[in-house]
């Protein structure tokens, strides 16, 4: 059988709607940053969706922007590890992001 005990899939996609962010943030009116103030996981905001771990920058990029191709990384242009704002969000390469930060910007 390939469902779990709680009655999910093993491979089923759980994803968020805008109003389980927002029901999560803070926004500063200075920096416009959208503070996480929910889960975190590895420093990074996460949701539990059905007993499952949902990351939220990669769930908010796809509802405001689109896919996220294979090989890159939601960065945040603001460099607020908590911000979940989609205008701070832009795709780099993975690695790109850990380059940048190892070079202090």
């Amino acid at each position: 059988m390939d469902r779990d005990a709680g009655g999910i899939k093993e491979n089923e996609v759980i994803s968020i709607t805008m109003e389980d962010v927002l029901a999560h943030i803070e926004v500063d009116s200075d920096s416009k940053c959208a503070h996480w103030v929910g889960s975190v996981s590895k420093t990074k905001p996460v949701l539990y969706k059905n007993g499952r771990r949902v990351w939220v920058r990669t769930e908010v990029y796809k509802l405001r922007k689109g896919l996220i191709p294979r090989g890159f990384y939601v960065y945040m242009s603001c460099k607020n590890w908590d911000c979940v704002n989609s205008r701070h969000m832009v795709l780099m390469p993975l690695g790109a992001a850990l380059l940048d930060r190892d070079a202090g910007h």
